[in-house]
């Protein structure tokens, strides 16, 4: 296959948090979005380090300029509250999507990231759904109540509509403020919801479930009291997640592109759930049986979650190219383990399919992506339950009836 067969994935790094995980993704060796990026902030510092980071990384610094960056809502900081984001994204949205049509034209699929709790990552919902709305290349949103110029463009025609829509979502640790956590499930519940704002695919890591991967203290049960944690760590692995999810099968025969993924969610089950999570396993030793390896991706999900739910699955196995000529690894047997894999785990009616990606080098070990999608939330949610009902009584006891009754609402409608 051709460079031109391949998904052309653009990268929106939301917030500071998004935005330091989309830099890492592009800083990888092995990342087939190119310069294909944009960094959304109300903090021009914050935005401003991401960027650095990339140029740093990257041959050719020219390709990469301060238009990979727009600013939203205040050019000072976000507000906090994580119903805050129609209007912040609204106030900014004609130059927004000017940006992203600029520096991301071209794309056919687009990938958020957005680590959710902030302020700016609030704004997640708004822009997703002013990106899909987006009449043409260049044109401005036409949304209800907006601001910015009307035009006559069906919205169900344009640039945003015809593009699949991914968002990469961090959720905060488990000893974040409970605010913080409050705002991470709303905004959640948002992008899972029925109110026209969910993406195609929003893929969940839990910040303390990656962390603990890593070897690091748990901040939960840190007896000094420090909760310490490791946030840059934790990016650095969802990036090499990232980097083995955009990149399925590359440089095989049989890539997995962005509609393998959501037509994976569409057939062969009733679920109608638009959640994934990665579940990742790195440097295993060449010639480990290859669903054993499966199985150490699967105990490493980035999410807590029973495997039992899952009704889709893809498998990602990367090996050096040597490796891959020399037979040591081979796609059919990629293909052979996975089933055994699904069968052995009760996922033999689970949608999806394998591949076999090769990287530069002459190393001994191998790489193993799994994407699993549709399983039940209630595990990852039960981690943020207490601080999400402490935040509703306090609404309740100052009388914020209307901002408790959008919650509940958003959280019966993620539930449809």
């Amino acid at each position: 296959m051709t460079a031109e067969s391949y998904t052309r994935w653009g990268l929106v790094g939301i917030g500071r948090g998004g935005s330091d995980l989309a830099s890492r993704v592009l800083t990888r060796a092995t990342s087939d979005i190119d310069d294909r990026v944009l960094l959304v902030n109300s903090n021009v510092a914050d935005a401003r380090r991401s960027l650095d980071r990339i140029e740093a990384a990257i041959d050719d610094r020219n390709a990469i300029g301060d238009d990979r960056v727009a600013v939203v809502g205040s050019r000072f900081g976000p507000e906090t509250g994580v119903f805050a984001g129609d209007r912040m994204a609204r106030e900014g949205a004609s130059e927004l999507l000017r940006s992203m049509t600029d520096v991301l034209g071209g794309t056919d699929a687009l990938l958020y990231t957005v680590a959710l709790g902030g302020g700016t990552e609030s704004e997640m919902p708004s822009i997703l759904d002013r990106t899909i709305q987006a009449p043409t290349a260049g044109g401005p949103a036409v949304v209800a109540g907006d601001t910015v110029a009307q035009t006559d463009a069906s919205a169900g025609d344009g640039w945003g509509s015809s593009l699949s829509q991914f968002v990469i979502a961090t959720m905060p640790f488990e000893s974040a403020q409970a605010c913080q956590q409050f705002n991470a499930v709303c905004l959640l519940f948002q992008l899972l919801g029925a109110d026209g704002r969910r993406a195609d695919m929003t893929v969940l890591a839990s910040s303390t479930e990656v962390n603990g991967q890593l070897g690091a203290p748990d901040p939960d049960r840190d007896e000094a009291g420090s909760h310490s944690v490791d946030e840059q760590a934790v990016n650095d692995r969802i990036a090499t997640a990232v980097d083995l999810f955009v990149g399925a099968g590359r440089q095989a025969d049989n890539p997995i592109d962005d509609r393998d993924f959501l037509r994976a969610q569409r057939v062969g089950t009733d679920s109608t759930a638009s959640h994934a999570t990665f579940g990742l396993a790195r440097e295993l030793p060449i010639g480990l049986d290859l669903s054993a390896a499966m199985d150490r991706a699967a105990e490493n999900a980035f999410v807590p979650l029973d495997l039992s739910t899952v009704d889709s699955a893809f498998a990602v196995v990367r090996a050096p190219a040597p490796r891959v000529d020399d037979g040591d690894v081979t796609d059919g047997r990629v293909r052979e383990a996975f089933a055994e894999w699904k069968l052995e785990h009760g996922l033999r009616a689970a949608t999806g399919i394998s591949t076999l990606s090769t990287t530069p080098g002459d190393g001994r070990t191998l790489d193993v992506l799994l994407v699993l999608g549709g399983f039940g939330l209630d595990p990852l949610l039960d981690r943020h339950r207490e601080p999400y009902e402490t935040v509703k009584a306090r609404l309740r006891e100052r009388g914020a009836y209307r901002e408790l009754a959008r919650a509940e609402r958003l959280e019966r409608d993620s539930r449809r």
